[in-house]
């Protein structure tokens, strides 16, 4: 996700890719600009690292899905067997569309005033294919 055709049949040959992106061109200059960035002089006031990452997880920041809250909910129901944390930690991560979290967490579903007669309703075996669509 995020990088363009020519990446990914180039690099990642029978990947699907829906969503273009970037190219080689600028993931090389992205590279080389990390890698100065990395190896300018440092002057006295430059001792410590700067927190790098748009994806880190920071107290009051953006919301995660995957949260400390979240993880440590997961890892102890895992660790323990424990079916009611993880439970929790279900409800956490079914909570995702409050946070907006996910692509699907930004959609607005409109239910209609009157359901669809069942017997109007095509039955599952007709709607999923056991075998996969043909190419």
């Amino acid at each position: 996700m995020g990088l363009n055709k020519n990446l990914v049949d180039s690099y990642f040959s029978g990947t699907e890719s829906r969503i273009e992106g970037v190219g080689l061109e600028v993931l090389a200059r992205e590279a080389q600009m990390k890698h100065a960035y990395a190896f300018q002089p440092l002057t006295d006031s430059e001792t410590e690292l700067v927190v790098g990452g748009q994806y880190q997880y920071r107290e009051g920041g953006e919301y995660h899905l995957l949260n400390p809250l979240t993880i440590s909910k997961m890892q102890h129901a895992v660790r323990q067997n424990n079916p009611a944390t993880f439970q929790e930690y279900t409800d956490l991560i079914d909570d995702q569309n409050r946070n907006m979290a996910t692509l699907r967490g930004l959609l607005k579903l409109k239910y209609d005033e009157t359901p669809i007669p069942l017997d109007e309703v095509e039955p599952a075996k007709e709607i999923v294919s056991a075998s996969p669509p043909a190419q």
